[in-house]
């Protein structure tokens, strides 16, 4: 029994939120219990969301539609041990597949004119809902998102790696 309960605690789990922030919040919550945050410029926002906020205290983005949160991006920093499912900043890909095995979809960048983007890509644990960014196999970022969202994100910028 002691080793069940071991065994499902080391599972990963739907991620629905990170230190205090969570999918779902009003953008009015967040901002009164995180002031850091300010709206960015509307050339920053994307597809999935009306509005994002930025706080470069913690290293997070956050993007909103119809005022409640919807995407959470955590941008890791030097040093930085941020965990997300088990994945922390600067973890290679051998993790993220020993933590989810198959449940992960690979992508690479769509443009591959830009000699930059051969080094990034993403790994989608799609059913857990995070989408961890890695350049030169190690963590630089996680995306929090609702699974559907994750699962609809591919083809634009990111695409089946070759």
């Amino acid at each position: 029994q002691e080793q069940e309960k071991r065994e499902l605690e080391a599972r990963p789990k739907l991620v629905i939120g990170l230190d205090g922030i969570a999918l779902g919040d009003k953008i009015t919550d967040v901002i009164f219990k995180h002031p850091d945050f300010v709206q960015r410029d509307p050339q920053f926002v994307g597809n999935d969301a009306d509005a994002a906020y930025l706080s470069e205290k913690t290293h997070t983005e956050i993007g909103t539609n119809n005022k409640h949160v919807v995407t959470i991006f955590y941008y890791c920093n030097n040093n930085d041990d941020k965990r997300v499912d088990k994945i922390a900043c600067g973890d290679n890909v051998d993790k993220i597949f020993d933590a989810f095995g198959k449940d992960v979809r690979v992508q690479c960048f769509k443009d591959k004119n830009d000699p930059g983007n051969v080094s990034e890509r993403v790994y989608d644990a799609v059913r857990f809902g995070v989408r961890y960014l890695l350049t030169s196999d190690r963590v630089k970022g996680f995306i929090i998102a609702p699974p559907e969202e994750i699962e609809s994100w591919t083809g634009i910028n990111w695409t089946a790696c070759e």
